[in-house]
């Protein structure tokens, strides 16, 4: 009669189980009953794991991503530096064009903290794949995923596996900032060039400032502000441009704030350097930055 208490080791795990959950049963051979209702009990709590994770994910996707957009945005797009100044980059110095690759760099971001979710979700039994993620800013859809599953299992007993594919909505908020302080920066650069003087190009860029607050109304607040003329003199000028776009919208992130070493709700706000002008023999300020470590 014991033999037949196998079968009902199977169905109850098929009855709690979802169908996209592959699972094999490892026990085989004949086993004293009450070591069997241990099996049984150990086998629906990985199954009840499982489903837990598979709820868990989707909230650790969400909550990397508000991470990734507050680090990015907070270091200028970047979180290691080359030519920067107090943790600011220089998204142009001169002809040099140092604008980074905002969705390249939200990939990166976004993988490595999400990779420190999914090492705190985890334990001895669960093994979680290299994960990759996309993002469609036009749909406003994200996709992280593996060609490998999530697996979980006891030898001997049992071996899970899930597929790794989740798809779910996220703010575009993040992306459509970076074009538009891209095209500010461009703007900028454009209206130095045009300049005849040092005085002409920081009217030009007040110009652009306000062009740009009108253009991104109740969206974007853009910050300007011009450093004293480094060059040679009035016409063959260079200098320093900070730019900072802030997120005027009500929706708020909760993030890990770094420099203050704890959790805060904030919005986004984006910094960064111009340095140009006439004289390229002056050269713009820069030290060393230790960027973010996850």
């Amino acid at each position: 009669m014991r033999k037949g208490i196998a079968p009902l080791v199977v169905v109850a795990i098929f009855g709690a189980l979802a169908l996209s959950t592959e699972i094999l049963v490892l026990l085989i051979g004949t086993t004293e009953i009450s070591v069997r209702i241990l099996v049984e009990k150990e086998i629906l709590a990985a199954i009840n794991r499982m489903e837990f994770l598979k709820r868990e994910i989707p909230v650790a996707i969400q909550y990397s991503f508000y991470q990734a957009s507050y680090d990015l945005t907070s270091r200028g797009g970047y979180t290691t530096f080359s030519t920067s100044y107090n943790c600011i980059p220089y998204w142009k110095v001169f002809s040099q064009n140092n604008i980074p690759d905002a969705e390249a760099n939200m990939q990166n971001v976004f993988l490595k903290i999400f990779s420190r979710y999914t090492t705190e979700l985890g334990d001895v039994t669960t093994t979680f794949p290299k994960f990759q993620v996309t993002f469609d800013k036009d749909a406003g859809n994200m996709k992280v995923f593996s060609s490998d599953k999530i697996v979980m299992q006891n030898p001997d007993v049992y071996l899970l596996k899930e597929d790794a594919t989740f798809e779910q909505r996220f703010d575009t908020k993040v992306f459509v900032m970076f074009d538009a302080a891209k095209d500010f920066a461009e703007k900028i650069s454009q209206e130095i060039s045009s300049s005849s003087s040092y005085s002409d190009a920081v009217k030009r860029i007040g110009d652009a400032q306000t062009e740009f607050n009108s253009k991104y109304q109740n969206q974007f607040l853009f910050v300007v502000s011009t450093d004293n003329n480094l060059g040679k003199d009035e016409n063959n000028f260079a200098f320093r441009t900070s730019v900072i776009v802030v997120d005027t919208s009500d929706n708020n992130y909760p993030v890990y704030d770094f420099s203050q070493s704890k959790n805060v709700y904030s919005n986004l706000k984006l910094n960064f350097y111009i340095f140009d002008g006439k004289d390229n023999s002056v050269q713009p300020q820069i030290n060393p930055c230790e960027g973010i470590k996850y």
